[in-house]
C-alpha cells in the first residue's frame, strides 16, 4: 500500500473529506461528507469511480463527532495506517 493523503473541508454544518493515493499526480480513492451536523447527521461517500460506498445516519452533534464518523468510515473501509498527511482547507473571509 502506498502512502495516502486525507483532505478535510469543514463548513458551518458539514465536513467534507477525500482520500487520495500519494503520487506525483494524486489518485482519488474516495470522497464523502457528513452533512447536517447537529441535526440528523448523515454520512455519504462515493468511490473514485462513482460507486456509492455509504449513505447512513451518524452521531455527529458537532464537528468533532463528524470527524469521528468520517474516520470510522475510512478505517473500516480503507484502514488508516497508510495516511501519511492530512490537509484541511481553511477559508478566511477577512481582509488580512
Amino acid at each position: 500500500m502506498s502512502a495516502r493523503v486525507l483532505t478535510l473541508n469543514a463548513g458551518s454544518s458539514s465536513l467534507k473529506f477525500g482520500l487520495f493515493e500519494a503520487a506525483a499526480e494524486p489518485v482519488a480513492v474516495c470522497a464523502g461528507q457528513v452533512e447536517r451536523i447537529g441535526a440528523g447527521a448523515r454520512l455519504k461517500a462515493r468511490a473514485a469511480d462513482g460507486r456509492a460506498l455509504a449513505e447512513t445516519s451518524v452521531e455527529a452533534a458537532d464537528h468533532a463527532g463528524a470527524l469521528d464518523a468520517a474516520l470510522a468510515f475510512l478505517a473500516e473501509g480503507f484502514g488508516t495506517a497508510g495516511i501519511a498527511a492530512v490537509g484541511h482547507r481553511i477559508v478566511h473571509g477577512g481582509t488580512e
